[in-house]
């Protein structure tokens, strides 16, 4: 049986905790570092083919935009990793691109931000988990 209170799901929760704050700085800020803006124009957004809604949500899509974008004279036609209620074909949207690899393209933080927060908000309770528990020690000893 899985025991919620002892110290290896607590290590286990930090260690997965920490690695999720490595992966999303990684790729929300270190991934992107050094790419130049430009303003890409969207050209469709389509519902994601394999997305499996979920029954307990009304309404629930996924959706994909694909953007254009022209680096050094030549387009670029690319899937955004993002996408957000406000994107309109024909609309416009600032995107970030590596200049040694212009197909490189990020429209915005990605999965990367929610992954970074979620290790935060994870080894916070961890951590004040153990700070509640070494306080309930010292005072059985007092």
């Amino acid at each position: 049986m899985i025991s919620f209170k002892g110290p290896g799901f607590k290590i286990a929760a930090a260690i997965i905790a920490v690695t999720a704050l490595c992966f999303g700085f990684y790729s929300t800020f270190i991934r992107s570092a050094g790419y130049a803006t430009t303003t890409a124009t969207i050209v469709s957004i389509e519902e994601a083919p394999n997305y499996v809604p979920d029954p307990n949500i009304s309404d629930d899509h996924q959706y994909i935009a694909t953007a254009k974008y022209t680096v050094d004279g030549k387009e670029y036609t690319r899937q955004l990793d993002s996408y957000s209620s406000t994107y309109k074909v024909g609309g416009t949207v600032e995107v970030r691109y590596d200049p040694k690899n212009p197909s490189d393209v990020t429209s915005g933080f990605g999965i990367g931000i929610y992954v970074m927060i979620a290790g935060g908000v994870i080894l916070i309770i961890v951590i004040g988990l153990t700070v509640k528990q070494k306080l309930s020690v010292k005072q059985l000893k007092e």
